[in-house]
């Protein structure tokens, strides 16, 4: 597996289009076809692929276009399942919940 650990964000953002760029040459689809099928400008497309800049939901929908929106998922994928969400659900129902405003004592006279 990569490590990117010294990988500035700018850097990572080219990694990722040149992946995507040789992804979709994989496919041999053009940039018109990919934009095609995912539902992503033209311009932005040849942006990202010159520049790695695009936001997050675009590039969902190029991962997903060329079949890869499932490696993402791996990518972000808890790396101790025992301390993501079911942990905090664990935790939440431990802990009882107080509900609505809380009641202050009477004044007193």
């Amino acid at each position: 597996m990569l490590s990117f650990g010294h990988t500035s964000p700018d850097e990572l953002s080219g990694i990722l289009a040149q992946r995507v760029r040789a992804r979709r040459l994989e496919h041999a689809w053009s940039r018109e076809e990919l934009s095609a099928r995912s539902g992503v400008a033209l311009a932005t497309l040849r942006k990202f692929e010159e520049t790695g800049s695009i936001s997050l939901g675009r590039l969902l929908r190029l991962l997903d276009a060329l079949g890869a929106l499932d490696e993402m998922a791996r990518v972000l994928a808890p790396a101790n399942p025992t301390r993501g969400v079911g942990a905090f659900e664990a935790f939440e129902a431990a802990v009882p919940r107080q509900r609505g405003r809380t009641t202050r004592p009477p004044r007193q006279p």
